[in-house]
């Protein structure tokens, strides 16, 4: 949460995180919770 509060403050949005080819793919370091 806080990071995304600091992203608002820096200017970037969600849709400037997100991978622009295939938006509901997960990073490779990352993993889902469900």
């Amino acid at each position: 949460v806080i990071q995304h509060e600091i992203d608002h403050l820096n200017g970037i949005m969600f849709f400037d995180r997100i991978n622009k080819e295939n938006p509901f793919k997960l990073p490779e370091n990352s993993k889902s919770l469900y």
